[in-house]
């Protein structure tokens, strides 16, 4: 995960145990795409999403095995929500604190953060058979960017690696486990944009992160080969 500077570092003041309080999660959705296309850019209907936090904060330890967190302050929340995407490609998810740990992994009722140091958000389409088709369509004419450059028949190229490879695609896609998966780290200005007046409870607000689903993952998070074959 990428560590920002002391001057970008947020202070936030929030309260773990308020699950009243907002968060939300908003950005562009869409699938991995050709340079290529001219075309709207393929996106999910909908998604899961998930938000990991790190910070520091003041919470109370629930047995002495676990004295030495309250010390360092050190923490990890998880929010989890579910996505709806709107025409132009924009999504908005309300989260909700699932959990909140210290190194130790003992959990913590009652967390007050105190210093936000990073943000991933992860974004999971689960596998059908029209969002892999869709999917796959996308990451072919991808994949054919590469594997068509200053071909002497690069349209007849194109045409020919994206089928093969959508084709293979869908096959590894369409199972119940599969999941279209988009990552990434907010930092920066990302970050630092948080509305701190917006904060309270468990809420950091909104969150703005564009997610590109381009790997294919089986429910334990693995990578799957997805072609060409």
């Amino acid at each position: 995960m990428n560590r920002l500077t002391p001057l970008l570092l947020i202070a936030l003041v929030t309260a773990c145990a308020d699950e009243d309080a907002e968060t939300e999660s908003t950005g562009n959705a869409q699938y991995v795409e050709s340079s290529q296309t001219a075309d709207e850019p393929a996106r999910p209907d909908g998604f899961f999403v998930e938000v990991r936090a790190e910070g520091t904060g003041e919470f109370a330890v629930p047995g002495a095995e676990c004295a030495a967190d309250s010390v360092t302050g050190a923490f990890t929340a998880l929010y989890e929500g579910n996505a709806e995407v709107n025409n132009d490609g924009t999504y908005v998810a309300s989260m909700a604190v699932v959990e909140a740990q210290p190194p130790s992994g003992c959990d913590v009722p009652d967390l007050d953060v105190a210093l936000v140091t990073d943000i991933v958000v992860r974004g999971e389409v689960q596998a059908t058979t029209a969002s892999c088709e869709a999917y796959c369509d996308s990451k072919g004419a991808a994949y054919a960017d590469t594997e068509c450059e200053g071909n002497a028949d690069e349209a007849t190229c194109r045409m020919e690696t994206t089928t093969t490879y959508s084709s293979d695609c869908v096959v590894e896609c369409d199972n119940d486990f599969v999941r279209m998966v988009a990552e990434t780290s907010v930092t920066g200005t990302a970050l630092s944009s948080l509305d701190l007046q917006s904060l309270s409870g468990a809420a950091l607000g909104t969150i703005t992160a564009d997610l590109t689903f381009d790997r294919l993952q089986d429910d334990e998070g693995a990578d799957i080969d997805e072609g060409p074959f």
